[in-house]
């Protein structure tokens, strides 16, 4: 005869009280009396789930040898819910309507929730019955740092409605793409811990829907009608660039917004196979493939910012570099480089080929010291040596077509390195034309454009020599600056001759000594350099360097 426990809400203090149980159950009413033993103290005192409820409340005024009080809410519950005595819903109805702080009521539920065996609570009905969910979760994350690891492994998340949790993925994925105002910190830890339960409970695919949204909260208009969308890409490519290598912008608060995003771009990395090999998605192949997906929209439309994949590339490099793991992720890495490099090129993808070969860049500038591979190093190889070279006849004439159509839009650096690496090519048919429009390009940005060596760094370029050695001797500029004040702020005719028949002298030469000038008459300076800009006569990124260096300075 199986065993047939009591189901009724009476409580019976011996088995012989109901006949018909009794019957049923003998010869093992040993066993029965000795189960409920334990009990029966407790099962004398009658309780309520109301009961319960109140002295939970009561509870979290004061939390005080909480593991204890836990234990014993846990085993009343338990009790009444064999019973069939205890409601759930009235409990966390009472809880949500009577408690006073919603982020202590979530810190303690939780951790009663995972005492019991039983299904009596459920997180995702206290969850509707928080008011304020929004900022109550905030409070909630940066209570301390084990309620935080239990929010984002196994508590709140997994029960939030869709629309709750699209809503947060949002508000915080717009912060996190938002590369002119700070990303809060709480908005941060949040979309880090939502883009965590992602990362455990969605399949790769889905993890490539994920980001996709997240690039499509904020996207990149053309500035005009004449800008085609691979000239909108290119521009997307050098704002990146131009972040993350220069030294100037790690004093500055979107640097520290940067930071605050940092543990986001880590865990992102971490689903693709550059930097975790159990990974199944490989960045550089995703990154290239929304990159062709992007230059085949119609002009005029918007394309995804794909900024957050390289700020998580750049991240991951510079972790691998930190922890001495990238001597062995590089080999994997650089494969995944050339194969993308190859595909680019046969499929003639402009801009594929671009974000590929800042993949390179932000790669080896990282881990070039560690491995003693650098990017120009890289290029060479790939691209120039005979006996190495990925270039045949036809994709040799894709490649300098592609690298003409970014000058304008490279950073001088990175432009100072292919020239140079192409200086002496004999092998590529018209190398020579890109190294002149390269030149060029340098000579307007006041630079060194004799292309005889690489720079040390993708964030400084090699200085013209001109402006080297006539930087010190600044009387000339000082004369300049006397004459324009005389003029009553009228520039010069002398200045505006030497810009028509002394325009290198006036741009490779003047301009950078002006814009580095520092002596009594700052403001008589500024004055003439806005003034020169207004008769469009300084270049648009000398100008957009010096405007720079009046906010950082204004700070």
């Amino acid at each position: 005869m199986p065993f047939i426990p009591a189901t009724r809400k009476r409580i019976l203090l011996k088995p012989q009280e109901d006949q018909l149980q009794w019957n049923l159950t003998k010869g093992h009413s040993k066993r029965h009396c000795r189960e409920k033993d334990g009990v029966e103290k407790y099962m004398a005192i009658t309780l309520t789930t109301e009961d319960i409820a109140n002295k939970f409340l009561q509870f979290l005024y004061n939390t005080k040898d909480a593991n204890a009080k836990l234990d014993q809410f846990a085993k009343e519950i338990t009790y009444l819910y064999k019973s069939i005595a205890f409601s759930s819903k009235q409990f966390n109805q009472i809880l949500g309507e009577q408690a006073v702080n919603s982020a202590r009521l979530l810190e303690y539920y939780y951790k009663l929730f995972i005492r019991l065996k039983i299904l009596a609570l459920s997180l995702s009905s206290i969850l509707e019955h928080v008011q304020n969910l929004d900022e109550t979760l905030y409070e909630l994350i940066n209570h301390d740092e084990v309620i935080a690891e239990a929010f984002e492994h196994a508590a709140y998340i997994p029960y939030m409605t869709n629309e709750i949790l699209d809503a947060f993925f949002n508000a915080d994925g717009k912060q996190l793409t938002s590369w002119t105002t700070l990303m809060k910190t709480n908005n941060a830890r949040r979309l880090q811990f939502i883009l965590a339960y992602y990362a455990r409970s969605m399949a790769p695919e889905e993890l490539k829907t994920v980001l996709i949204r997240l690039m499509s909260l904020h996207k990149i208009r053309p500035k005009d009608d004449d800008e085609n969308l691979n000239k909108c890409f290119y521009r997307q490519l050098r704002h990146v660039k131009q972040f993350l290598f220069s030294t100037r912008h790690t004093q500055t608060k979107q640097y520290d917004s940067f930071l605050a995003k940092k543990p986001i771009f880590l865990l992102i990395s971490q689903w693709f196979f550059e930097f975790n090999t159990k990974a199944e998605l490989v960045l550089t192949n995703f990154v290239s493939n929304i990159a062709s997906v992007g230059s085949s929209l119609e002009n005029g439309s918007e394309v995804m910012d794909i900024s957050i994949l390289f700020y998580s590339y750049f991240t991951a490099c510079k972790d691998l570099t930190a922890s001495g793991l990238d001597v062995l992720r590089i080999f994997d890495i650089i494969e995944a480089i050339n194969t993308a490099v190859k595909q680019s090129l046969e499929r003639d993808e402009s801009s594929e080929l671009c974000v590929i070969l800042t993949l390179a860049q932000i790669a080896l500038e990282h881990m070039h010291t560690s491995i003693g591979y650098t990017y120009a190093s890289w290029f060479e190889t790939t691209f120039i040596k005979p006996s190495s070279s990925i270039l045949d006849k036809r994709t040799s004439v894709v490649f300098i077509k592609i690298l003409q159509q970014m000058t304008l839009y490279e950073l001088p650096s990175i432009l100072q390195i292919h020239g140079r690496a192409l200086a002496n090519c004999t092998i590529i048919h018209n190398a020579q034309l890109y190294i002149s429009g390269v030149r060029k390009r340098l000579l307007e940005l006041g630079l060194n454009h004799h292309l005889k060596s690489y720079p040390s760094s993708l964030g400084t370029p090699l200085q013209s020599d001109s402006i080297t050695e006539t930087l010190s001797a600044s009387d000339e500029i000082g004369e300049i600056i006397e004459q324009f004040i005389k003029k009553e702020s009228t520039v010069p005719a002398s200045l505006l001759h030497s810009h028509v028949f002394r325009k290198q002298w006036f741009i490779s030469t003047f301009l950078p000594k002006l814009l580095a000038w520092k002596g009594e008459n700052i403001e008589a300076r500024n004055s003439l350099i806005v003034a020169l800009r207004k008769m469009n006569k300084i270049p648009d990124d000398m100008y957009k360097i010096f405007i720079q260096e009046q906010k950082r300075k204004a700070k």
